[in-house]
């Protein structure tokens, strides 16, 4: 990763211009890009980027899943924030897929057909017994759901999308590692998710395969066994931040009632 931000740093002085990162992306700022600084945990109008910055960016984006990269896409669209695209915030969404390229302008016909009929589906839902005349763009509401099923019926369609996360894979290290990394992190996720659903235990896993994870470091066991000990770090981190949550409330109800307590003792004074 240090070699390709080497390619771009010009002044040698240790960064790179968001111009230059979205140059090695072969993608320029747009409604689609503006927000990812901001979402991998960046300032979203920085200038300049450090090369940790650089590896906090492609190492988030790269592995992200399908459903993290769509819901990440949806924030840029979903303009107020609501939780849900009306039919123009819809619109911009798809248009926002089509970048400049030759490429993406080859998948325009299929972005503009997964709108048409994502619309119409949602407008056929709100118009059944209604005999009169509705603005599509006025009054399609579609949520993330919605958008992951039309990514699903409409995968061409929606291909720019994942090519944004292609670009950042083969920027530095490539498809394959970012792949592997991507999977493993999935691995570590259902094995949190079962540890939620069952009061922190793990998943079980043979002594057999212990053995074999011991005794073969580069083997399937092995490699599972580090997704168990990487969940149960996640897990326990997922628990101190609900602890710090649940006591920050408390405290802020804590405040609320005082005040409520001190307003009754001041309305009652005569």
């Amino acid at each position: 990763m240090l070699r390709a931000f080497k390619r771009e740093e010009q002044l040698g002085d240790g960064e790179i211009t968001t111009g230059e990162f979205f140059s090695m992306l072969h993608e320029q700022p747009r409604q689609l890009t503006k927000g990812l600084f901001e979402d991998v945990g960046l300032a979203r109008n920085i200038k300049r980027l450090r090369f940790d910055d650089f590896v906090l960016c492609v190492a988030t984006v790269a592995t992200w899943s399908k459903s993290e990269l769509l819901h990440y896409a949806f924030k840029q669209f979903d303009v107020d924030e609501s939780g849900v695209m009306d039919g123009r915030e819809l619109r911009a969404f798809c248009e926002g897929l089509k970048n400049d390229s030759s490429s993406s302008l080859y998948f325009a016909k299929n972005v503009n057909t997964a709108r048409e009929k994502i619309a119409a589906r949602e407008q056929n839902r709100l118009t059944r017994g209604f005999s009169g005349h509705l603005d599509i763009d006025a009054n399609t509401v579609v949520d993330l759901g919605d958008l992951a099923k039309g990514s699903t019926e409409f995968q061409i369609a929606f291909y720019p999308l994942l090519q944004l996360q292609q670009n950042v894979r083969a920027c530095a290290l490539g498809e394959r590692f970012w792949a592997e990394i991507a999977q493993r992190r999935q691995e570590v996720e259902v094995i949190v998710h079962y540890m939620r659903l069952n009061s922190g235990k793990l998943p079980s896993f043979s002594i057999m395969k212990r053995i074999v994870a011991y005794f073969m470091p580069f083997s399937h066991a092995n490699a599972q066994l580090v997704a168990h000990k990487l969940a149960v770090l996640k897990f326990a981190e997922e628990g101190r931040i609900w602890q710090d949550q649940s006591k920050a409330r408390a405290e802020t109800e804590a405040l609320t009632l005082k005040g409520i307590e001190e307003d009754d003792k001041d309305s009652s004074k005569p």
